[in-house]
């Protein structure tokens, strides 16, 4: 056996010894089974993701692809075909399948002739009518006649055109 590795150490009452470097380390044969324990555990957890991923691939395409059921191709339903032929009620109404908002009013644009400022308010069925609108002393907000107009086939229908809701049209 080779001349042990020593390495001067100070102790707590400032007292210079040597140590023996082999004697205070763990020997090769420890650190090899330490090793090779290591790589047996990787090459498990290896595996495992291995078929955790295969798992979820499966489950993947069962969830896209259709089923059978009880003997049966079972199909998930799709909106209809709306083509170019399309009367304008399919085309309105698969539209307003594919797009949701508020049923229950509609924004409508706005730009100040003054400033030049746009934006969007509630289209209401009393704006600027006499007598009941009390614009521009009053806010909308503010205002105990509101009368919202709904979101309907008409105005989705000038929406579609591209017509200004704001005006009213003898094509319409």
């Amino acid at each position: 056996m080779a001349d042990p590795i020593l390495f001067p150490t100070e102790t707590p009452d400032h007292e210079v010894r040597r140590i023996d470097l082999e004697e205070s380390m763990p020997g090769q044969d420890d650190i090899d089974r330490s090793i090779a324990a290591i790589e047996t555990e990787l090459a498990a957890l290896n595996a495992k993701r291995a078929a955790l991923l295969a798992r979820l691939r499966a489950l993947r395409r069962e969830k896209i692809s259709p089923t059978q059921k009880g003997g049966q191709l079972a199909l998930t339903l799709r909106a209809p075909v709306v083509t170019n032929h399309s009367s304008e009620a399919e085309k309105i109404a698969l539209f307003s399948t594919l797009f949701k908002g508020r049923e229950d009013v509609y924004p409508r644009r706005f730009q100040s002739a003054k400033t030049g400022r746009s934006g969007y308010s509630p289209a209401c069925g009393n704006e600027w009518v006499p007598g009941i609108c009390q614009k521009p002393r009053i806010k909308c907000a503010d205002c105990q006649h509101q009368a919202f107009l709904p979101a309907d086939g008409a105005m989705l229908r000038k929406h579609l055109l591209g017509r200004d809701l704001n005006k009213a049209s003898s094509e319409d």
